[in-house]
């Protein structure tokens, strides 16, 4: 596999019953040249794919604002929010994930 381009990694969280959207995800991400160092699932109401960053890093949020430019499937940006994982940037793929 290519190198990774992209210095800041990614945790990718499939909120949908879509099974094996994660791992499609995971092969996306890493094909435009990120890290992907874990994958999971969550239950929570997410309207729409969103990249969710730590904010104690600003090098986080512009990482994720490079990703959803990369990524039309990927809607929004957000701060994380207390029950996703520790992570500098967490993906949670809703089922408009194309």
């Amino acid at each position: 596999s290519k190198p990774a381009t992209h210095s800041v990694p990614l945790v990718v969280l499939n909120s949908t019953t879509i099974s094996g959207l994660a791992a499609r995800a995971q092969q996306q991400f890493e094909a435009g040249g990120w890290t992907v160092t874990s994958t999971g699932h969550i239950v929570n109401d997410i309207l729409s794919t969103c990249a969710y960053f730590d904010p104690s890093d600003p090098a986080n949020e512009q990482a994720a604002l490079d990703l959803l430019r990369q990524f039309p499937s990927i809607k929004r940006v957000k701060e994380r929010f207390a029950e996703l994982p520790q992570a500098p940037i967490v993906v949670v793929l809703t089922s408009d994930f194309g």
